[in-house]
């Protein structure tokens, strides 16, 4: 029976981990612009937010007033409408 060297392949794995860890470092770099970049995004989206629901609103009263003229034209419509 042969006894393995637990030391064999030693520098490769030392040698990737090196590399891991510093792939992670560079990565961990650019965490506070993105943060930045969140920030930016969510304050645009808060303020959209507001202008959405004003919008909204709007529509919806639009929308009132459409039903309102329908409503009103739809005697007219039925006075022109041609015989089939």
């Amino acid at each position: 029976m042969q006894v393995r060297n637990p030391f064999d392949g030693l520098p490769k794995q030392i040698g990737g981990l090196i590399s891991d860890v510093g792939r992670i470092a560079e990565g961990m770099q650019s965490l506070p612009e993105l943060l930045r970049t969140l920030k930016s995004i969510e304050a645009s989206t808060n303020s959209m937010d507001d202008e959405v629901k004003r919008m909204r609103a709007g529509v919806d009263a639009l929308q009132e007033e459409v039903e309102q003229v329908q409503r009103s034209l739809h005697p007219l419509k039925r006075a022109f409408r041609r015989p089939s």
